[in-house]
């Protein structure tokens, strides 16, 4: 007898339906990405304010990749949101978005 594994077919699929957890929708969690113009006006003051990718990295204690990806838009993180928060100075991570200056549209 084989200790920790299940014994037949239907124990098996039981045991999985217990430690799934339903997603998040995929709305909410597009909501959590910025845009490339956000992620590019946050790191303009990110170097503004004499931070780089790297000091975000270590006071978020994810990787530069994930401070990257975060800052395209491919991802979101709390704790990059976090981090980049507290490196500008802001209180709410919204509030720092709010900041974000928007694109003048109309031919020059």
């Amino acid at each position: 007898m084989s200790v920790g594994f299940p014994t037949d077919k239907t124990q098996k699929k039981r045991d999985s339906a217990v430690r799934w957890k339903p997603r998040e929708d995929k709305a909410k969690r597009m909501a959590q990405r910025v845009t490339p113009e956000k992620g590019c006006w946050l790191q303009r003051q990110l170097k503004l304010n004499g931070f780089i990718q790297y000091t975000v990295a270590q006071e978020a204690n994810v990787t530069t990749k994930m401070v990257s990806h975060f800052l395209r838009g491919l991802k979101g993180s709390k704790r990059v949101e976090a981090a980049l928060r507290k490196a500008l100075g802001y209180g709410s991570f919204e509030g720092l978005l709010a900041n974000v200056p928007r694109r003048k549209g109309g031919a020059a």
